[in-house]
């Protein structure tokens, strides 16, 4: 996938999906998981009938695809390193955190 510019209203959806994900995991299946479009089926005992399991597909590739995530993630870094030597759990996100809240709206 070619690298096209971050559009603002990407970068909502991004954010937004890291917090979402951040504040409400899901067990296996990494980023992936997130982005599943169908239940996860399973093959109990090996037979041929597939059980489905409620509530296992993704929500987020309603509003991005998870190659588009994953290439934003690629590219943002945010970071202060200097930050983790001070015990700050923030440290990843305190410079973002900081251009917030010297914009003025």
């Amino acid at each position: 996938m070619s690298w096209k510019d971050v559009q603002v209203y990407e970068m909502y959806r991004f954010l937004g999906i890291l917090l979402r994900m951040s504040i409400s995991p899901v067990d296996g299946g990494g980023y992936e998981a997130y982005f599943r479009k169908s239940n996860v089926c399973i093959l109990p005992g090996g037979g041929a009938d597939e059980l489905e399991v409620d509530r296992t597909s993704g929500w987020a590739h309603r509003y991005m695809t998870l190659k588009r995530f994953k290439q934003i993630r690629g590219a943002f870094h945010p970071e202060d390193k200097t930050c983790a030597l001070g015990g700050d759990k923030c440290y990843q996100i305190r410079y973002l955190i900081k251009q917030f809240n010297a914009c003025e709206i």
